[in-house]
């Protein structure tokens, strides 16, 4: 029976070929080596013919990182107009906010000699 698993370019002593032993043999059209020491992470696919769900599929994942793009110098300019767009509308709240307060302690104090008025004229 021959199963088909990671091929490697190079025999390792951690690699042995399908239905031979692990000792280092001539290289034969029809085995691929494979890293004896892997365990196959199990999957799902979806046939996109039928639709129909596999589940349990051994599968070999390669073992090198994932390559990790940096980010783009537009990416990092597009963070900095976000970062001051954000700072504008901080700004514009903060002096919103201010501006009500003004208005706010405005209208206290009218009330208040509104009320000091009344008391005064004895009512």
């Amino acid at each position: 029976m021959h199963h088909s698993l990671e091929s490697t370019g190079k025999i390792a002593p951690s690699t042995y070929e399908v239905g031979r032993s692990s000792k280092s043999v001539p290289e034969q059209e029809g085995f691929e080596r494979i890293f004896a020491f892997r365990q196959p992470t199990l999957v799902i696919w979806v046939d996109p013919k039928d639709d129909r769900v596999y589940t349990g599929i051994p599968t070999y994942v390669p073992l090198a990182v994932p390559v990790q793009t940096p980010p783009s110098l537009e990416w990092f300019r597009s963070l900095e107009r976000e970062q001051k767009r954000a700072t504008r509308e901080n700004h514009d709240l903060k002096r919103q906010l201010a501006e009500e307060r003004r208005k706010r302690l405005e209208l206290t104090d009218r009330v208040a000699r509104m009320e000091s008025i009344h008391e005064s004229r004895g009512g």
